[in-house]
């Protein structure tokens, strides 16, 4: 009993540091670990979380092209204005930028950076990983001997951000726990390049799984061309569980990243996003799933019915308002929803010189060929992919529980998936 007094004494103190009072609630069972509800009812496309990294670090062949402070991509080959004269690892928009990183961290982080542009070590991706590692110890050290005060928001809200603590938590993968050779190599390197305070007595054992963590936790940056531009580690992220048919998705804004609602969510549902593609058949992506994340999905489209619902009618849902129908990729609310009449040209009479108001401008984009609609008509909206941006006008999506319950009246949809043995 007191065991379980102390869980739910952790979730309620994970809950108010991380997520305040944006009305998301941290809960824990075994068969489902660590995850999170909502306690309001949330609207399709509605902001449901904002990120914040813990720690974000650029990619070997990307640190002049990206701010070290805010993250600010200029574009390939277009260096920033301002670096770090003495390691040459880190640089940035403007002044103002390398003066506030330079006092959160580049003071403590630059001798270890030079170290680390000079060290020999396996490959461009080994050096991102040493980097976020030593940005984890430091980051460590400092809320050890100068913990940081809250800002008067933070304060206001009670979600002061994560702590190192947040990360110790995080899931560790280490299943196939063969050495490997990369992650001995960096161990290594780490004892070459930074002062031994900061490793603070922690074990061989316990910096590896601390790797372990932040790589199975990680997000990349990626630039318009799909070019890895950094890595990113988000804690609040990480309680978000997978589902094949995930009712929220992600998408980044600046080092942040923000979650969204792909249809209504009742209050007391459990907020998911899908790892995969999850358009393959349920074999495929249950072995990707334990190949990759190391576990078996138990989603109600993977699962056989146990309940009120045959699996079938999951699958459906999926396949008719969340699949893109040229690809991988999940269908959102676009914010293209037409042109309202009533916003059309109009005189100032306030003047004597008549004015017109803009319009609303108007996408070009077409479905199939075909124009999308100057306004979409009662009970429609537009979609469109996240991976291909293809759009697509049909009936406006209901939350999952109202499509369940009239199941029946909706038309079949063709069934892709394979019976299960």
């Amino acid at each position: 009993m007191s065991q379980e007094l102390t869980r739910e004494a952790e979730m309620a103190d994970v809950t108010q540091r991380i997520f305040g009072d944006t009305g998301i609630h941290v809960r824990f069972t075994p068969s489902q670990g660590r995850h999170v509800i909502t306690m309001r009812d949330i609207k399709t496309a509605e902001v449901v979380l904002t990120s914040d990294p813990y720690t974000v670090i650029a990619n070997e062949v990307s640190i002049t092209n990206v701010c070290a402070a805010c993250f600010t991509f200029r574009g390939n080959d277009v260096e920033h204005d301002e670096h770090c004269d003495v390691c040459n690892e880190a640089w940035y928009c403007n002044e103002e930028c390398k003066a506030e990183h330079f006092e959160a961290l580049h003071r403590i982080e630059c001798p270890f950076m030079k170290k680390v542009k000079e060290y020999d070590i396996g490959n461009k991706f080994s050096k991102a990983k040493l980097r976020s590692l030593i940005r984890l110890l430091v980051k460590r050290h400092l809320e050890k001997t100068n913990p940081p005060k809250p800002s008067e928001e933070a304060e206001k809200s009670g979600r002061t951000g994560p702590k190192f603590v947040d990360v110790e938590s995080l899931i560790a993968h280490d299943e196939d726990s063969e050495e490997d050779q990369e992650e001995l190599e960096i161990l290594a390197a780490l004892k070459t390049v930074i002062d031994p305070i900061y490793i603070d007595g922690s074990s061989d054992e316990y910096i590896l799984k601390l790797m372990s963590r932040s790589e199975c936790n990680q997000f990349g940056l990626w630039s318009p061309d799909d070019d890895l531009l950094g890595l990113s580690l988000h804690p609040s992220a990480s309680f978000f569980n997978h589902s094949c048919i995930p009712n929220c998705y992600s998408e980044w804004s600046g080092i942040n990243l923000v979650f969204k609602a792909l249809y209504p969510i009742p209050a007391g549902a459990e907020l998911t996003i899908s790892y995969i593609d999850a358009h393959s058949q349920t074999r495929q992506r249950r072995e990707e799933l334990r190949s990759a994340y190391y576990f078996t999905c138990i989603c109600p489209r993977c699962t056989r019915a146990t309940g009120k619902f045959p699996r079938e009618y999951y699958d459906a849902f999926y396949q008719r308002y969340l699949r893109c129908p040229k690809g991988p990729g999940l269908m959102r609310l676009d914010s293209y929803q037409g042109t309202d009449p009533s916003e059309s040209d109009t005189e100032d009479s306030s003047t004597d010189t008549k004015k017109k108001t803009k319009k609303k401008k108007k996408r070009s984009n077409t479905v199939d060929g075909v124009e999308l609609p100057n306004k979409i008509p009662f009970g429609y909206e537009v979609r469109s992919c996240m991976t291909c941006s293809i759009q697509r006008c049909s009936p406006t999506v209901p939350g999952l529980e109202e499509y369940l319950s009239m199941f029946n009246i909706y038309e079949p949809v063709k069934y892709m998936e394979e019976p299960m043995d």
